[in-house]
């Protein structure tokens, strides 16, 4: 999550008027999770709210001074809309997708065809998507890890492996608790 949210921040502040989408399945849990991620890496990085950045929440974006705006998103997949078409014309730079194993293979489909299609051009900024997920098996299993492991990746793809002990800012009870998991699943899954 701090990953996704460092590098939409850099490069909102980096190129004036970009785009950028932050996702997750559900809006609401975007909200209590990444978002709060969000304005923790604004403040460690000393950007202050109404000085440098502001957040409209009815609207659902953060606009920094320079212009450029991060678009809070919902991804889930409606019956309503089974083509996801609310994101049909949407024009973004790039985007993050926070717990990628939570949204359907569609909605990775869609946002790929929406970044690229707004200021990149001129600042010459190659579209990416970068994803954040514990393992899971979906597509990002078919489609990222096991290419990965037996590497077959395409070269434009890439897969970062990380522990959860990789994070050296981390709390050792976080990780304490993990080792108390009893499913040995889950565990595997958020520990290993």
């Amino acid at each position: 999550s701090w990953l996704i949210c460092e590098w939409i921040m850099t490069m909102c502040i980096r190129f004036p008027q970009v785009r950028y989408l932050l996702g997750r399945n559900e809006l609401k849990r975007l909200k209590e999770t990444t978002l709060f991620t969000m304005f923790k890496v604004l403040r460690y990085h000393n950007l202050e709210k109404d000085k440098h950045w502001t957040y409209n929440s009815m609207a659902g974006t953060i606009r920094f001074y320079n212009g450029s705006e991060v678009l809070l998103m919902e991804l889930k997949q409606n019956p309503s809309d089974p083509e996801m078409q609310d994101l049909g014309s949407l024009e973004i730079t790039g985007a993050g997708i926070d717990e990628a194993g939570e949204i359907t293979q569609m909605a990775y489909d869609i946002i790929k065809t929406r970044i690229g299609r707004h200021m990149n051009r001129e600042y010459k900024i190659k579209p990416m998507l970068v994803m954040a997920s514990n393992p899971m098996k979906n597509f990002l299993y078919r489609m990222f890890y096991k290419p990965w492991r037996e590497g077959k990746l395409e070269e434009w793809q890439a897969f970062v492996p990380a522990l959860v002990q990789d994070n050296p800012h981390l709390d050792e009870t976080y990780i304490r608790q993990l080792y108390r998991i009893s499913d040995k699943q889950t565990k595997q899954r958020l520990l290993f």
